[in-house]
């Protein structure tokens, strides 16, 4: 048997858009959730997410529950199911890779929702050999 889902994961980009300050964390995401002058590595809410991470995933820096959640599921005999939140400005770059080299990943399919709701994807397919999955987030800001 050979292994369906080998890991997922959200990736957030390193780019800004809009980052006057130079402080790796978006000015809008700062402005809409009055996070000025936080530290990219802080975490005020102790959600495991750090502020350059909840900036680029434009979650909520001082909610806990306000942070990228993944839901996977197997369709058994073959392919996966992956549902989680998704938020207005941000794209969305579902990627696989057969391996964890920075250059390998390939997007399978870009998600560049107008409001905030929800994204289902599924695959109908098992990959011949194992592979890696992830979820690249950008700013469109």
């Amino acid at each position: 048997n050979k292994p369906l889902l080998s890991s997922l994961i959200f990736y957030p980009a390193t780019l800004f858009a809009i980052d006057q300050n130079n402080n790796q964390q978006s000015d809008i995401w700062e402005e809409l959730f009055q996070a000025h002058n936080l530290p990219a590595n802080g975490d005020p809410d102790l959600d495991g997410w750090d502020n350059a991470s909840e900036s680029q995933a434009g979650s909520d820096p001082f909610d806990a529950q306000s942070h990228p959640v993944l839901t996977v599921q197997t369709n058994f005999p073959a392919g996966i199911s992956i549902h989680w939140k998704v938020n207005s400005g941000k794209d969305y770059h579902f990627q696989h890779s057969n391996q964890l080299h920075p250059s390998s990943w390939t997007t399978l399919r870009t998600f560049s929702p107008d409001h905030n709701n929800s994204i289902h994807f599924s695959t109908d397919s098992t990959p011949a050999s194992p592979q890696f999955f992830r979820i690249n987030i950008s700013d469109r800001d």
